[in-house]
């Protein structure tokens, strides 16, 4: 309050006071010292009354004899009331020139009034901008004199009887201030009442605010929390909100590490509860169980009756959580982030209603100014730390949570941006609602907000539930310090919460006078004062039986699923970093490593059939788009888990948010894998190539994509998320049957004539194998002759290795089976059954079958012959852009001593696995290079199979994603149990 203000006001309780004998003077005098004893420090209201004095003498030295003089007197004292009324006007509050004119109708009302008086109070009215409906309700409130047709005029109201007990008279009359909501009341209590521990006769009108208290002389007190929640069910027809906290403890294991202690509380509508406590007192652990994400190991949290941990389903959107972190989408602007979460939890209203709601949101908030901000993050600072904390309470009130939580709220904020806050928590409760704020250091009028306080010690013991104020006189009372039940500053009327902790934590001295590291009182003696003189019980619950009506409005799977996809992929496309580095990444290693690998000649220029390098090119590219998939991928979860853990509380399905996470990667790894194609192709000059190069290295690359989701999901920091990727993919090098061959690892882990189990856990594996095979066989040079080529190898093998072990073989039963199996190959090669001639095994004219597939030989050689012939001289030049001698030289591997070897009691052909075309090989026994793979007599080529096997392990690490919340809670209740 400015000297002007100050002087103002005196002049207008002088000038009321002015004109009325002895009497009217000293009680004007008295009003007007109530009023500022309720504003100033002590030796101010002296000095103002000293002033009081002043102008009232002043005053009544103006002539008032006859009618003439008697009204230009009152002119003048009009003309000096509007004057200053006009600069009261100026400095105060809405809420304070309603007490004003109460303290003046106050005097009024005791001094029989005059008819200047109440012309001099019309005035007052009128310049504070009093209409008259308000003003018949002040002055039935000062009179006591009610109608029961008034009641509801204005805000004003009568205070049932059976709300009050026994208080106050067991009579109370109310005025409601709705702008701030603020209650004007008045008792008829014979006897004085206190406001926040300020004495008032109880026949004055006593102004409540927000955290105030209303005591009487027996002991009853009335909070403001009360009174607001009270009136909102007479008044909106509100079922009441109660929330039981009974006998609950948590250990982290049990019976060991115990978190919380036992404790009891109840909290309804309309509270602002505050959580205190030092650090490691469990105020984190309290909040995560009071709001259901975290169980107790003993005792329920209820919520109107209904088990918050037991049913989730039945509390679904009644519960909001504000992590003391940041939870917000850094790319996006403030409104998108509020619009994107009201599309979350409000998806069953339209998009209007969503967008009305936001703006509203973002007036209430006084965000409307940096809507269109991005809100940064804290290494790249858009808008402030007090605009970020009011985004993310705002994503809570966008749905109405009737129950709210909040971590420190207030943490690293200025002293205004912690105010400002505070003061929209407590807005919240006028509208019923039910907030829990755990807080650190506030100040004393941050303190003076809450409804309640709950204070724990450490190690979790609870040490204090009930009012703040009482509080401080508890443990004051307790230290046995003097003037204990002082709990406010008898001058300026503020309070010190850390005189709590001073108390609490209090440490022993030594001999020599110095604090040892011994507290006076440990936590458990905390605890004990605590159950003895306040009582850690719950009295019978009277909350309603059933619950509220549902609150959730999640949007249906399909929406949930769209709305994460354009917020990612807004975010991402508004990350022109993100965007850069993955336009370049693939097409710049393409383009280096092909470069590189380019390998020329010295005699010539380069050509695609010389160069040796192709089949390393391809093994590389598949391990590349395997590291693009996990790098795309490994920090997707992670970086959204404080968001996740918040949108929890909105019971959104974690698939939609996978299945949204999956596409978005899924794009950007097809982008990679044709980008990495294209340039490296064009460098390389493969021919005819490309999609079905695409195709594999997407294959792979969406396998690392969710090889990366799985690990983000799985690790809780950056650096072991970036740890375990080499370890994923050096096996992947290692065990791809590129860099050691298979069957030259270590015995007891290889076989003679099939990929070993490791090889086939390997996507590079089925990912390079498909790139060789198809470059090899179809490619626009070799695809034309390669019927020809599988029978010229084939028959060479039969009659020149082949039929010499058989020759040679004892084994009756094994000659049959294998002369079987050379039957259904001739008749595949002549398009007829085919059966040898004799009759046993033993009769078996081997000249014979080698003239057989000699002459098979001999018919493939003319028949390949003749193909290049009809080609032309253009053939030549086909081959030394389509055809490569040393991919051909991996294929066939004719380096091998043994070029027949007997696996399962059968002869495989060792040597040329390419031209291996044998129904009998199954997809996981077939050897490596093979061209087909299936079961019995159903082959699919070996691209196309290998594909199907990498999509069908990313289903496997899908099915792993989609069943990681299950787990987790199968995982949760063991560790309990």
């Amino acid at each position: 309050m400015t000297t002007s203000i100050l002087e103002a006001l005196i002049q207008l309780f002088a000038l009321f006071a002015a004109g009325r004998g002895e009497e009217g003077v000293a009680l004007g005098r008295d009003h007007a010292a109530r009023y500022m004893r309720n504003q100033l420090p002590k030796p101010l209201v002296d000095d103002s009354l000293l002033r009081f004095d002043m102008l009232v003498e002043q005053f009544q030295k103006l002539p008032s004899q006859g009618a003439d003089v008697h009204a230009k007197r009152l002119a003048k004292l009009s003309v000096k009331l509007l004057r200053t009324c006009s600069l009261i006007n100026k400095g105060l509050e809405w809420h304070e020139k309603h007490v004003v004119v109460v303290r003046l109708m106050e005097f009024l009302h005791a001094i029989p009034s005059h008819e200047t008086g109440q012309v001099f109070l019309g005035t007052v009215c009128e310049s504070f901008t009093i209409d008259t409906d308000t003003r018949e309700a002040l002055h039935a409130l000062v009179s006591g004199a009610v109608d029961a047709s008034m009641v509801g005029n204005e805000g004003l109201f009568e205070v049932e009887p059976s709300f009050l007990g026994r208080r106050f008279g067991g009579r109370m009359m109310g005025l409601h201030l709705k702008a701030q909501n603020l209650f004007l009341l008045r008792t008829f209590d014979r006897g004085p009442i206190r406001v926040n521990h300020q004495e008032i006769r109880g026949d004055m009108v006593a102004l409540l605010s927000p955290g105030g208290t209303l005591r009487d002389t027996t002991g009853g007190v009335l909070f403001h929390s009360e009174l607001m929640s009270y009136r909102q069910q007479a008044v909106h027809n509100q079922q009441e909100l109660v929330m039981r906290a009974e006998d609950v403890s948590h250990y982290f294991q049990f019976p060991n590490q115990q978190a919380l202690h036992q404790f009891n509380l109840e909290a309804r509508g309309g509270q602002l509860v505050g959580i205190m406590g030092g650090s490691g007192s469990g105020k984190s652990t309290m909040l995560g169980v009071l709001n259901g994400s975290t169980k107790p190991s003993f005792g329920t949290v209820r919520i109107n009756g209904v088990d918050i941990h037991e049913s989730p389903d039945q509390v679904a959107g009644w519960i909001g959580h504000v992590p003391q972190e940041d939870v917000l989408i850094a790319e996006l602007t403030v409104e998108e982030n509020l619009a994107f979460n009201a599309a979350l939890s409000m998806g069953q209203t339209s998009h209007e209603a969503r967008t009305l709601r936001v703006h509203e949101v973002l007036h209430q908030l006084g965000l409307w100014e940096c809507r269109h901000l991005r809100v940064g993050s804290v290494t790249d600072k858009v808008i402030s730390g007090g605009q970020r904390k009011r985004v993310n309470i705002g994503l809570e009130l966008l749905r109405r949570p009737p129950v709210l939580f909040l971590d420190e709220p207030t943490s690293g904020l200025s002293s205004r941006d912690s105010e400002q806050i505070l003061d929209l928590l407590k807005e919240l409760t006028y509208n019923g609602q039910l907030v829990f704020a755990v807080l650190h250091q506030p100040s004393s009028d941050l303190f003076k907000m809450l409804d309640r306080l709950f204070l724990l010690d450490k190690g979790g013991h609870p040490v204090f539930w009930g009012n703040p104020l009482d509080a401080i006189q508890h443990f004051n009372t307790i230290a046995s310090r003097v003037h204990a039940e002082h709990c406010e500053c008898t001058a300026c009327g503020n309070v010190n919460p850390e005189q709590l902790f001073d108390v609490i934590e209090a440490k022993t001295v030594d001999e020599y006078g110095r604090k040892t590291e011994e507290r006076r009182t440990t936590p458990k003696e905390w605890k004990d004062f605590y159950t003895i003189m306040l009582g850690n019980a719950l009295a019978p619950d009277d909350a309603p039986a059933g619950p509220l009506a549902r609150a959730s409005q999640v949007p249906s799977g399909a929406k949930q699923w769209w709305t994460y996809l354009q917020r990612d992929v807004l975010a991402k496309w508004r990350n022109r970093q993100y965007l850069l580095v993955n336009a370049l990444e693939a097409p710049m290693l393409a383009a280096i490593m092909a470069w590189f690998m380019k390998f020329t000649p010295e005699e010539g220029a380069y050509a695609f059939r010389s160069s040796e390098n192709i089949p390393a090119f391809l093994f590389i590219s598949v391990i590349v788009a395997l590291f693009l998939g996990l790098s795309v991928s490994a920090e997707e979860i992670f970086r959204d888990k404080a968001l996740l853990c918040r949108e929890r509380f909105l019971q959104l399905k974690w698939r939609h948010y996978i299945h949204a996470k999956m596409a978005v990667v899924a794009v950007v790894s097809a982008v990679h894998a044709m980008l990495f194609a294209g340039v490296s192709h064009l460098i390389l000059e493969i021919p005819a190539f490309f999609w079905k190069h695409v195709a594999v290295l997407f294959a792979v690359s969406f396998f690392g994509n969710m090889l990366g989701l799985v690990i983000s999901t799985t690790f809780n920091s950056v650096k072991v998320i970036y740890i375990t990727i080499p370890i994923l993919v050096i096996p992947q090098i290692i065990f791809g049957g590129a860099i050691v061959r298979f069957e030259r690892f270590h015995p007891a882990l290889t076989h003679a004539d099939a990929v070993p189990w490791f090889g086939n856990m390997m996507a590079s594996r089925w990912g390079f194998e498909a790139l060789a095979v198809e470059l090899a066989r179809n490619n626009p040079y070799d695809a034309s002759f390669m019927a020809w080529e599988d029978r010229i190898y084939r028959a060479s093998w039969r009659r020149d290795f082949w039929v010499q072990e058989m020759k040679h073989c004892t084994d009756s039963l094994q000659v049959h089976a294998e002369l079987v199996q050379s039957q259904r190959e001739l008749s595949r090669w002549e398009g007829r059954e085919v059966r040898w001639p004799w009759a046993s095994v033993g009769e078996v004219d081997w000249q014979h079958v080698k003239d057989t597939y000699n002459a098979h030989y001999a018919e493939a050689f003319r028949e390949r012959g003749r193909l290049r012939r009809l080609a032309g001289e253009g053939l030549v030049a086909l081959k030394n852009r389509a055809h490569n001698y040393e991919l051909w030289e991996w294929v066939l591997q004719d380096d091998r001593s043994q070029r027949a070897v007997i696996v399962d009691a059968r002869w495989v052909q060792k040597a040329g696995p390419i031209h291996r075309i044998d129904a009998l090989d199954k997809a996981w026994n077939a050897t490596m290079y093979t061209p087909f793979k299936g079961w019995s007599e159903f082959r699919a080529p070996t691209h196309a199979f290998n594909v199907a096997v990498l999509f069908a392990m990313s289903l496997v690490l899908w099915a792993t994603l989609a069943l990681t919340p299950v787990l987790s809670a199968k995982l949760g209740r063991f560790k309990r149990s």
